[in-house]
């Protein structure tokens, strides 16, 4: 037995390892050196319990399994793993997401990184809420509804406990990572909204006679070439607001998807697409070539000696790049004043494709023409727009499977002709 004292109780054989009894706290404190001379160390309630522990870690030293005893915590682990393995790896503004799926895991950052469990992950997903801030319309009161957060958003903080913990086990800190047993919270994919072919004509005629006025200079900038160029392109906000006079060839008809236009909390960030398949050549309809020959003969215009072709071609009335959140103000405003019932401007992409797949486009080049990785995400996506052929299935079956003997009169009216 350990002796009542800070002592070890008697001698061990090398790296047996060491028990010794803290009167402070009325417990045992098992202690072994490692191979890299680094001493672990963990406390129990009984000395039988250190004993074993100091067996079972023996063991698992000699099969190389070992696990350290550690006391860092999920906030703590979480803090260092995003400023040490993710900040520099990715955009800034996936990073400011990052951050923002923090406070989700709020009922776990004091756990121990070692005491998360399967089971621990499962409840907190269940738990995850949302709070929604929403203003009366008539007497401006503000109230918060909090409700439960979607399948979205807690299969995004899966995956990034997922990742943490991958990490936390090629530290050796735990030897499994407790999310693999986890099923990642299922995605409800809401339905895609689209608008009307009445709807799109109200909101070009609005946005042709709706130019945005700075408050300061009253200088006016019509935005109606770039939302025209959004909607038979289909392409993303964040691409719209990037393009520059040398990615647009009035000459082809195609315009050259090289840079996106984001907000981030640093400021306005100019960067490349995502993906090898988001650089990409979309073709243009004839339509829309006067309209972007007249911006482009305006803005050359406006400042012959400032223009080139690394210029934007859709700014604000300063000639400064459009501030994404300027831009979704105009859009919420000009779906009001067209009286067109509000919906979010990557609707217009979710017409374009829709449009183009029931006009029957080829899988294969509507995804090219959005930038999608796979074609299945967008069959995924889109695939309900595809036109079914089941009713002229069904009426070849029959054919198929000769159950209207038309094979067997075809053989008779042959052997009747010879």
């Amino acid at each position: 037995m350990a002796s009542k004292s800070t002592i070890p109780d008697k001698k061990r054989a090398n790296n047996a390892g060491s028990i010794y009894y803290d009167k402070q706290t009325d417990s045992y404190r098992a202690a072994l050196t490692l191979p890299d001379g680094k001493r672990a160390s963990k406390r129990f309630k009984t000395e039988p319990e250190a004993e074993n522990w100091l067996a079972l870690s023996r063991a698992e030293l000699g099969l190389g399994t070992f696990i350290a005893p550690s006391t860092v915590t999920v906030g703590e682990y979480m803090a260092d793993w995003l400023e040490t393995h993710v900040q520099s790896n990715v955009r800034p503004r996936t990073f400011e997401r990052y951050l923002s799926l923090i406070a989700h895991i709020e009922t776990i950052q004091d756990t121990a990184v070692q005491k998360i469990t399967a089971t621990k992950l499962k409840k907190l997903y269940n738990g995850i809420t949302v709070s929604i801030k929403r203003t009366d319309k008539k007497t401006g009161e503000k109230t918060t509804i909090t409700r439960p957060a979607s399948g979205e958003t807690k299969k995004k903080v899966h995956n990034l406990l997922s990742a943490m913990l991958e990490q936390a086990r090629i530290d050796r800190i735990i030897m499994q990572n407790p999310a693999k047993d986890v099923a990642a919270p299922k995605v409800t994919r809401e339905e895609i909204e689209t608008f009307s072919e009445d709807e799109i004509k109200a909101i070009l005629d609005r946005a042709q006679d709706c130019p945005i006025r700075n408050q300061y200079t009253q200088k006016v900038h019509p935005w109606f070439p770039a939302l025209y160029l959004a909607i038979v392109t289909g392409i993303r906000m964040s691409e719209l607001l990037g393009l520059r006079w040398e990615d647009i060839d009035l000459k082809q008809e195609y315009i050259h998807i090289r840079q996106t236009l984001q907000r981030a909390k640093i400021g306005i960030l100019f960067q490349e697409p995502k993906t090898k398949a988001g650089k990409r050549k979309i073709s243009l309809p004839p339509e829309i070539i006067p309209i972007l020959t007249q911006l482009r003969e305006k803005t050359i215009a406006g400042d012959p000696e400032k223009f080139s072709t690394k210029t934007l071609a859709f700014v604000n009335s300063e000639g400064h790049s459009i501030d994404p959140n300027n831009w979704q103000r105009w859009w919420r405003k000009l779906l009001k004043d067209a009286n067109v019932v509000h919906k979010n401007f990557h609707a217009l992409r979710h017409t374009h494709a829709t449009k183009l797949l029931a006009a029957g486009v080829p899988l294969m080049e509507v995804s090219r023409r959005l930038g999608h990785s796979k074609p299945s995400h967008t069959l995924d996506l889109y695939g309900h727009a595809i036109p079914g052929h089941d009713q002229e299935v069904a009426k070849q079956i029959g054919d198929i499977y000769n159950l209207n003997g038309k094979r067997d009169q075809k053989k008779e009216e042959q052997s009747v002709e010879k």
